[in-house]
C-alpha cells in the first residue's frame, strides 16, 4: 500500500490538465520501463502511435508549449518531454500472462482540473504536505488515484504472470471535458475482448463498490463561433454584423429547447466570450455549450436541434456561424457476464463490504466509448466504481481520496485480471 501512496501523493503534487500531462506521463512511463519486460511479451505505445494529434481539441500551441517548459522547469528529462509534447500524452501498456486466455483492459484517466485546492489544515494534502504545488489546478477528481492503482497492478502482475491471456492498461489524458478517448487510435482497444473503466469516489464509501453503472449520459461539447462585421455602433451601425447579438440569441434559444417526455436531457451554455470595445459592433462570438442525454438517439436529435437554432440565428444577424466538436461520450450499458465476474471477483477482498451489481452514475465519461468500441467488435465491458469517503464533492477544491480504498481497488482488479 505504501507505494501506491506515495505514487498518489506525488502525483498529486504535480496536477495537469489535458493534453499537457507531460510530467505525469514521463512519471508513468519510467515505472512501466522499470517493472515491464519485452522479452516475456510486454509492450510499451506512446506517442502519435496512441493520440490522434491532428484532432486535439481546444488547446493552443501555446498553452502545449508552455506545458513542455514547464516539464523541463520541473526537472522532467528532455528526452521525455520531447516523447510526450504537443498533446502525445497517451501509453499503453499490455502485460502478457502465462495462460491462454483474453485480452482485457483498463482505461486509466491522468488529467487533473482546473480548481485551485484548499490551502485549510483540515483538507488532508494540505496538512500532510502534498497539495497541489500548481495553482489553479488540481486532482479533483481522483486520477491520482487511478494511476496508482493502475502502476500498482503493473507491479503484480509482471511480478506474478499466473494470468490469462494480456493485461492492457490505457493511460488516457483528457477525460475531463470527455476529450481523450475520441483522440484516442482504435488500435489502442483493438483485440480487446473485456475492457473495464474504474473510478474512484461517487458518494460511495471506503469499502463500498459497484461491479457496474447505470444512468451514465451520453455528451457533446462544442464550441460555437459567430462572425460578423464591426462598425462604429453610433456612426455606421447599419454596417455592421453583430455577433455578440446571435450568440446571445442563440444563448437564450438553446436554454429554452423543448424537453422531452421519453428521455432525461441536459443543456448548458457555460462560456459566452464576444466584442472589443463599447462602440463598436462586436465581429465576432465564441460560446462553448455541452448537452446531454441518457439515450444515443435522444442525443442525436439534440445534436440537430442545436444546430438549427445556431444556424438560424447566424441567418437572422447575418453573420457566419461554425461549430467545432470538443468532445464527446456516449451512454454506457455494462455486460452482465462482465457485472457477474466482477462480483465474484470482490469475494475475499480485504476491506470490501459491500459490492452492488450496479450503481448510479448520473454523469458522463468517455471511457464509454472505449467499451463501446469494444463491444461493436464483439467483445465487452464494464465500469467499475470504487467508495473512497471525500470530504468534498468531485471537481471541488475538498475533494480528497480516503486512501483506504487504494488497495481495494487493486485487490480488486487483481482478482478481475487473474479470473
Amino acid at each position: 500500500m505504501s507505494t501506491m501512496i506515495d505514487d498518489r501523493r506525488t502525483l498529486h503534487l504535480r496536477p495537469e490538465t489535458g493534453f499537457c500531462e507531460i510530467e505525469t506521463a514521463a512519471y508513468i512511463y519510467e515505472r512501466l520501463e522499470s517493472l515491464m519486460d519485452p522479452s516475456a511479451g510486454d509492450s510499451i505505445t506512446t506517442g502519435d502511435d496512441v493520440i490522434d494529434t491532428a484532432a486535439i481539441p481546444g488547446l493552443t500551441q501555446a498553452q502545449l508549449d508552455a506545458a513542455a517548459a514547464r516539464a523541463l522547469e520541473h526537472g522532467t528529462p528532455k528526452e521525455l518531454v520531447e516523447k510526450f509534447s504537443n498533446g502525445r500524452t497517451g501509453i499503453v501498456a499490455e502485460i502478457k500472462g502465462n495462460r491462454p486466455g483474453p485480452v482485457m483492459g483498463l482505461r486509466t484517466d491522468i488529467d487533473g482540473l482546473g480548481v485551485t485546492e484548499s490551502d485549510s489544515e483540515s483538507h488532508v494534502p494540505t496538512a500532510k504536505g502534498f497539495v497541489s504545488e500548481l495553482v489553479g489546478v488540481m486532482h479533483a477528481c481522483g486520477h491520482d488515484g487511478h494511476i496508482s492503482v493502475a502502476l500498482e497492478l503493473v507491479k503484480r502482475l509482471t511480478e506474478n504472470r499466473d494470468f490469462p491471456g494480456s493485461f492492457r492498461i490505457i493511460f488516457q489524458p483528457a477525460e475531463e471535458g470527455v476529450r481523450g478517448a475520441m483522440v484516442t487510435k482504435a488500435s489502442a482497444t483493438d483485440g480487446v475482448d473485456i475492457m473495464l473503466g474504474m473510478h474512484l469516489g461517487l458518494s460511495l464509501k471506503v469499502g463500498e463498490v459497484g461491479a457496474g453503472t447505470h444512468g451514465q449520459l451520453a455528451t457533446e461539447k462544442t464550441q460555437i463561433d459567430f462572425t460578423g462585421a464591426q462598425a462604429h455602433a453610433a456612426m455606421a451601425p447599419e454596417q455592421g454584423r453583430n455577433a455578440l447579438l446571435a450568440a446571445c440569441s442563440t444563448a437564450l434559444t438553446l436554454h429554452s429547447l423543448p424537453q422531452r417526455a421519453d428521455a432525461n436531457t441536459r443543456l448548458n451554455v457555460g462560456v459566452l466570450n464576444a466584442g472589443s470595445g463599447l462602440n463598436i459592433i462586436a465581429n465576432h462570438a465564441t460560446m462553448n455549450v455541452e448537452y446531454r442525454s441518457d439515450t444515443r438517439e435522444v442525443l442525436a436529435d439534440l445534436k440537430k436541434r442545436v444546430a438549427a437554432v445556431v444556424a438560424g440565428n447566424a441567418q437572422a444577424y447575418g453573420v457566419e456561424s461554425e461549430i467545432t466538436p470538443l468532445g464527446q461520450a456516449t451512454t454506457l450499458l455494462c455486460d452482465q457476464p462482465v457485472i457477474d465476474k466482477c462480483v465474484k471477483a470482490a469475494e475475499g477482498v480485504a476491506g470490501l463490504e459491500k459490492c452492488e451489481d450496479t450503481v448510479l452514475f448520473a454523469a458522463s465519461d468517455d471511457v464509454s466509448i472505449f467499451i463501446e468500441r469494444v463491444q461493436d467488435n464483439g467483445g465487452e465491458g464494464t465500469f467499475l466504481v470504487v467508495g473512497c469517503s471525500s470530504p468534498g464533492p468531485h471537481h471541488s477544491a475538498t475533494f480528497d481520496i480516503d486512501e483506504r480504498a487504494l488497495p481495494i481497488a487493486a485487490d480488486w482488479i487483481e482478482n478481475i485480471a487473474r479470473s
